[in-house]
């Protein structure tokens, strides 16, 4: 009977100190805390990966891990690769953190795990995408999406569009009126445009889209408006906007 006691005492007090222990783990890590996020971030841009661990709270504990292995315990680094550049807690006041610099394409789908007292406390996923620079041009002059573009009715009209800071492979898409009109595939640059000679009978909506599996999808939108040769050469301003001649196109801007 005292060799049973002796055990149940001794469960009783390991099942006390377990208890203790997630209790102070539950104020050093936030309520739902484990996460699996995905990171998007530029090439060559910095990414912030947040672990829900309270910066105030924690004193030592602290594991960064990379590809399996340790790379940061606490503020100390343990293992050094020659494409990471990191830094620890500088780009959050609340949580623990590290900031990866200068994030390379290499990067992309690659997990970084952060844990506390040997617990998982978020698993990180890099997600490196470019952000291309997308612009409809008349000539040389920039079709802003505030403007709406007016050509001389039953004119041959061309416009381009300029992709630019896109990583390849990416299309180019042109739409009209809702319609998909053509498609471009770049395989090999990070700079493209595209021509699209078109007859604007009534008012059209043109849109050249831009997407690819390392790049954010970005889009485009401008309004053709068709006008009459009588309208075009008339020198009165329309009542609600100031007309700027361009060669023998004209761009309204509307009043606000």
């Amino acid at each position: 009977m005292t060799y049973s006691k002796d055990i149940l005492s001794i469960t009783f007090k390991v099942l006390l100190l377990l208890q203790v222990k997630i209790i102070c783990m539950g104020s050093h890590i936030n309520a739902g805390a484990y996460s699996n996020k995905t990171i998007t971030v530029k090439p060559n841009g910095n990414a912030c990966l947040e672990c829900p661990v309270n910066l105030s709270s924690h004193k030592f504990g602290m594991k960064w891990k990379y590809d399996k292995e340790i790379i940061f315990r606490d503020n100390t680094m343990i293992r050094s690769y020659d494409n990471i550049q990191a830094t620890i807690n500088t780009c959050s006041s609340l949580y623990e953190t590290l900031e990866l610099l200068n994030v390379l394409m290499s990067f992309n789908d690659d997990v970084f795990t952060c844990l506390y007292n040997s617990s998982e406390a978020a698993r990180l996923k890099i997600d490196v995408k470019g952000i291309p620079l997308v612009q409809i041009k008349k000539d040389t002059e920039i079709i802003s999406e505030e403007l709406e573009l007016e050509t001389r009715a039953g004119s041959n009209e061309a416009v381009q569009c300029e992709v630019t800071e896109a990583i390849a492979p990416f299309n180019i898409t042109w739409i009209i009126n809702g319609v998909r009109n053509r498609s471009y595939a770049v395989k090999n640059s990070s700079h493209f445009s595209s021509t699209l000679t078109f007859h604007p009978t009534n008012t059209t909506s043109l849109i050249c889209r831009v997407q690819g599996p390392s790049i954010e999808t970005k889009s485009v939108t401008i309004s053709i408006v068709p006008i009459s040769a009588k309208q075009s050469d008339s020198a009165a301003a329309p009542e609600n906007g100031i007309v700027v001649p361009i060669k023998t196109t004209y761009i309204t801007l509307k009043a606000k």
